[in-house]
């Protein structure tokens, strides 16, 4: 299935099962390697990702969940990390 998403300040199209985590997509379609893979259950954080201002793991978020919310990637102003999803 095609997906939209904003990334980067850039409307970006995947396309990818509805169950394929955000983490994949933004790795191996985007090629965005910043959020990286750890324990692969979401326990660690190595997945933690920026959504509207909330962190959450990107591990549990399957494409379609992340296509309604819409997130962004790129570190706030000042911040350093270069992968870090934010709010628009």
């Amino acid at each position: 299935m095609r997906y939209s998403i904003l990334v980067n300040g850039k409307r970006r199209s995947v396309d990818a099962a509805p169950n394929t985590p955000l983490l994949w997509v933004l790795r191996d379609d985007l090629q965005l390697t910043g959020t990286k893979y750890g324990c692969g259950i979401a326990l660690c954080g190595a997945c933690t990702v920026h959504l509207k201002g909330v962190p959450a793991r990107g591990t549990w978020l399957s494409t379609a969940e992340t296509a309604r919310l819409t997130p962004q990637l790129g570190a706030p102003p000042g911040n350093s990390p270069s992968n870090a999803l934010r709010p628009r």
